[in-house]
């Protein structure tokens, strides 16, 4: 059983896994998958596709999805609380007054106040894992969602549970520390097609930190970035991080080999004057400006230090409330 990220080719199966968080409700199913297969495409979906091996081939059973979205569509949300969160995103995008960030906007939220996420999917095929191939699915879903935010500024996770089976997983999680049913919403419209088994799910900063040695703790465990790095910088660290040869390199960011060897001695002489060790002098006087021994320390040290490669303001600037 393994995780990997979601293509536009999968969303149409994916999103069917869990029916009570497609969010076509508003805007009909096709142009639901339109607006998913946009927030794919231009990376502003974070997604795992969860597989396992069938026969000579692989069968998808599991996907998880989520979106970084403003502050103000979360007061609104938690301050009128109604089902149907997943459908008002994707209406958001439809009607093209999109409430998630786009990568400007995360770079402005990380630097300075934090994000909010909402977790959109979070589901296997219900009736095909045995009680060891659950637990094995949840660890891959809970790594993969690890990986993805970690490094991040967070300041809270929150998402709706479509339904009873659901809230009772999610609260077995014991990561949210706030449930708000629609109670009032359902009595205000009591011929509303939502049905009521639905309840607003969320996990603030505070609260996560408060629970030690957690997944949760440790992806609400914020570090400054120290080195400065450039969007270049980062767009070679996380394509090496993949593990792509030289010639690899280059073809996926466009590069001749001479430009990518230039890109890389430039790398390596600005995490020289923040952090000598990881460059000796020794080792940047080679002719090879790059170099097995270089690139391991770098990319061992980029593992461990997910925030250096997060969007970020260069001069952050206090944004207005």
């Amino acid at each position: 059983m393994f995780g990997r990220p979601a293509q536009v080719g999968d969303l149409e199966t994916a999103l069917s896994i869990d029916p009570f968080s497609f969010g076509g409700e508003i805007v009909g199913r096709s142009k639901a998958l339109a607006a998913y297969a946009q927030l794919v495409r231009t990376g502003r979906m974070f997604s795992t596709v969860v597989e396992m091996r069938a026969g000579d081939g692989r069968q998808m059973i599991g996907f998880g999805g989520a979106l970084f979205v403003s502050d103000a569509f979360f007061q609104e949300e938690i301050g009128d609380p109604k089902p149907g969160l997943n459908s008002r995103i994707i209406a958001s995008i439809v009607r093209k007054k999109p409430v998630v960030l786009t990568r400007d906007e995360v770079r402005r939220d990380n630097t300075i106040g934090g994000l909010n996420v909402v977790i959109t999917q979070a589901g296997c095929v219900p009736n095909t894992l045995n009680a060891e191939q659950t637990s094995a699915f949840e660890s891959v879903m809970a790594y993969a969602f690890f990986q993805l935010m970690r490094g991040y500024r967070l300041r809270r996770v929150f998402r709706e549970a479509g339904s009873a089976e659901a809230i009772a997983h999610v609260k077995s999680q014991r990561v949210f520390a706030q449930m708000v049913t629609f109670d009032r919403c359902h009595a205000a419209h009591p011929a509303s097609r939502w049905n009521h088994d639905r309840a607003l799910f969320v996990a603030e900063r505070e609260h996560c930190l408060s629970l030690p040695a957690s997944v949760a703790s440790m992806l609400f465990t914020y570090s400054e970035p120290v080195m400065g790095l450039r969007d270049t910088d980062q767009e070679l660290l996380l394509a090496a991080l993949d593990g792509l040869t030289d010639g690899e390199l280059a073809d996926v960011l466009d590069l001749k080999l001479p430009a990518l060897k230039k890109r890389w001695a430039s790398l390596f002489d600005r995490v020289a004057r923040v952090r000598p060790d990881l460059v000796p002098q020794s080792d940047r006087e080679t002719t090879d400006t790059r170099g097995p021994q270089k690139r391991h320390r770098l990319l061992a040290y980029f593992r461990e230090h997910p925030e250096e490669l997060r969007p970020r303001s260069a001069k952050p600037s206090r944004r207005p409330r």
